[in-house]
């Protein structure tokens, strides 16, 4: 599969009061395509993360050392994350079916939301060289 930008570290603007919950549909092991979610994150944004989104690994390593624990475990896990805190999905050599809710009692101006028609455009393309 191609690189793209949720194989980065980043963070989403969801919007006021939001959380995303996550249930794995299949065993995600070490290599499969985990989720990672940087512990504490979502309180120490910068101005320039939110200027740039997208931070390099290395920075966030240096930065948030040991809080950066692979998400892992058999089918019907469950997790919940404040999606403005860095996180990112590993590529790793085996796939994974995940169930995403996101809950947000406030959209703002910044929440370009994941299904907008170009978004959708895009990922249907990938799905189709793949």
């Amino acid at each position: 599969m191609p690189d793209h930008n949720q194989n980065k570290l980043h963070f989403d603007y969801a919007g006021w009061e939001s959380l995303n919950i996550f249930v794995y549909l299949t065993d995600v092991l070490q290599e499969s395509s985990y989720h990672i979610y940087v512990k504490g994150s979502a309180k120490k944004i910068k101005l320039w993360d939110v200027i740039r989104q997208i931070v390099p690994a290395s920075e966030v390593a240096e930065r948030f050392k040991d809080r950066i624990p692979p998400i892992t475990g058999p089918a019907g896990t469950l997790f919940i994350e404040n999606a403005e805190g860095f996180h990112c999905r590993h590529k790793g050599s085996e796939r994974r079916v995940i169930l995403n809710m996101l809950f947000t009692s406030h959209r703002n101006l910044l929440s370009h939301g994941r299904s907008s028609h170009k978004t959708l455009e895009r990922r249907d393309r990938v799905f189709e060289e793949i």
